[in-house]
């Protein structure tokens, strides 16, 4: 969540703008026994990443941060997570090293991006596609409804 808050500030800092705007900052991150996987430092990392989660279940949390704009009486912040559970196949290691080599991985927190050729590597999701993908939109546009429809 501190990154996604952060990147919301960021974004304000560069924007100075008279007008009434939102800013959605995200950061996901992958939780396999209580260690956090943010992306992997590099190939090699990512291949250790993906045999660690291979044939075992983790939970992708993404930190969402809402910076409502508000020239008039200032800014105000909606923060909120979402928690997807993923079952990973039981993955070779020529699976594993395979696509790691595609580069698919390298910028991807866990190691993988179900959006891509990632998908072939999860068995099932527990919740929230989009979560894994790393903006949770459902709950997003909820929040954003549910803001509009307070001010109005």
């Amino acid at each position: 969540m501190k990154k996604a808050i952060a990147a919301a500030n960021l974004v304000a800092s560069n924007n100075e703008t008279d007008k009434y705007d939102i800013i959605v900052s995200a950061d996901t991150v992958v939780v396999f026994e209580g260690k956090i996987f943010g992306k992997p430092s590099s190939s090699e990392d990512a291949i250790n990443i993906l045999s660690k989660l291979s044939g075992e279940t983790h939970s992708v949390i993404t930190g969402v941060c809402l910076r409502v704009r508000k020239p008039s009486s200032g800014d105000s912040f909606i923060t909120f997570h979402e928690v997807t559970t993923v079952k990973m196949a039981r993955l070779e290691r020529c699976v594993i090293e395979a696509y790691v080599n595609s580069g698919e991985p390298l910028d991807k927190a866990g190691a993988y991006g179900i959006q891509g050729l990632g998908c072939s590597l999860v068995e099932r999701i527990d919740g929230d596609y989009f979560n894994v993908v790393g903006l949770p939109i459902y709950k997003l546009c909820k929040h954003i409804h549910d803001f509009l429809h307070d001010v109005s």
